[in-house]
């Protein structure tokens, strides 16, 4: 007598689903989840998601996970940190360090084998576009009315923070939400039945969140984030120009400049002086009041990561000990105690070595062919005109990352992740 196999569960999937959502939409309220009080909470429902996941998987009710051929790398990636953290002089101040990037690992794999139907990808878009810019409409609300935010958002009155830690963390998600807006503009077609002036009038109602995701990123006064940005635009410009090989999609390029246009005049005129005073000071890349450090201060803060650097080049300090180590390599004259290095890359190469920042940057490039491999076999129409949109994205995200630390805010991190799994994630025939 043979048994009959389980079918696919609709249900487990939207719960599960639904729970990956809540996982990105709390982790970006809730400041960052830098705060061990925030961050615990979601890695444990990130941890129920999985146990879940295996479960469903195990009795069939939900369809079987697939690989990307990445996971070598990760695998690899992964075990020079932990013997980075065990041969650390911190040993255990690298085991919280290690918790957040094996939970970060986990809500990866989460995000590519869930959200595998169109129609499911397509709410997951949607929602990673409405939440920036959500944040940004409540955010400017406050700001101009000169009241201070309400919890999750900051009492932050001289700029737009939003629920994140730090304006240049902000920026850095307006930037990825922007991008990502753009492409899901491009991605829209006409219905059938539809006339040419309702596709126009669909494409121009998102120029409306568009346009507070660049008011936001006006009024945080984030100059390194106004640069990332000009880089990611002009880069899409190029992409236009040169790579497109259809003439509609330039039509784009004149909503782009509406929209920054409209953004800008409005971030001038409703940001009083501020703005101008920002953008005017732009020599001045650098210097940022807000965190007491100026053009010499991160130059010294760099030359105290390589100090670092030079001293452990195989292992590294240790993951998660960065802060423990400045107060050594600190040069004279800089009185602040650091958290960060303000580049990721250098940090991660203090904390953990070399080895481990060349294996991240092979990662990224097994990373780049599979995604090219996708776009070119296994997209549709739709999710290659978004993923245009996510890669421009995360140009601007890395770059500014350079001057900050993107990566250690857990909220952006999965962010980041999730518009990754996207790009990588499996189409074809299982």
């Amino acid at each position: 007598m043979e048994l009959k196999q389980a079918e696919p569960n609709p249900t487990l999937s939207f719960v599960l689903e639904l729970g990956l959502l809540l996982v990105i939409l709390s982790a970006l309220t809730l400041h960052g989840a830098v705060a061990d009080v925030f961050w615990y909470p979601t890695a444990l429902l990130v941890v129920i998601i999985f146990c879940a996941s295996l479960l469903g998987w195990d009795l069939g009710l939900l369809p079987g996970p697939r690989m990307v051929g990445l996971e070598i790398f990760f695998i690899l990636w992964l075990m020079l940190l932990i013997f980075s953290g065990l041969l650390s002089s911190h040993a255990w101040m690298s085991v919280y360090a290690l918790e957040r990037v094996i939970i970060a690992l986990l809500f990866f794999y989460l995000m590519l084998w869930h959200f595998s139907g169109r129609q499911r990808e397509k709410v997951l878009l949607w929602s990673l576009f409405g939440f920036p810019a959500i944040i940004c409409i409540i955010s400017i609300m406050f700001y101009l009315s000169k009241k201070p935010g309400r919890f999750p958002f900051l009492a932050n009155q001289k700029c737009v923070q939003g629920t994140l830690v730090n304006h240049n963390n902000l920026a850095g998600l307006v930037i990825l939400g922007f991008f990502l807006g753009l492409g899901l503009a491009m991605g829209l077609r006409r219905k059938e039945g539809e006339f040419r002036s309702e596709l126009i009038a669909r494409v121009a109602i998102l120029a409306i969140p568009l346009a507070a995701l660049l008011l936001g990123l006006g009024f945080s006064l984030s100059r390194s984030g106004w640069m990332a940005f000009v880089f990611s635009a002009a880069a899409f410009f190029v992409w236009l120009e040169f790579f497109s090989r259809r003439k509609i999609l330039r039509n784009y390029l004149v909503l782009v400049l509406v929209i920054i246009f409209l953004a800008t005049v409005l971030s001038v005129l409703l940001g009083k002086n501020l703005v101008k005073e920002r953008a005017f000071s732009l020599s001045g890349f650098f210097r940022d009041p807000a965190s007491g450090l100026t053009l010499t201060g991160r130059e010294m803060i760099w030359k105290s990561t390589l100090g670092m650097i030079r001293d452990h080049p195989l292992l590294g300090i240790g993951p998660g000990n960065y802060w423990l180590e400045y107060p050594h390599y600190r040069s004279p004259g800089d009185f602040w105690g650091e958290h960060h290095a303000h580049n990721d890359f250098l940090q991660m190469t203090a904390e953990a070595g070399l080895g481990s920042s060349l294996l991240l940057v092979w990662l990224l490039a097994a990373a780049w062919q599979v995604w090219r491999r996708n776009y070119r076999q296994e997209m549709t129409r739709f999710q290659r005109r978004v993923s245009m949109g996510i890669l421009l994205g995360m140009f601007g995200f890395l770059l500014q990352d350079q001057v900050d630390f993107h990566f250690y805010i857990p909220g952006l991190a999965y962010y980041f992740l999730a518009l990754a799994a996207f790009l990588v994630r499996p189409r074809g025939e299982r």
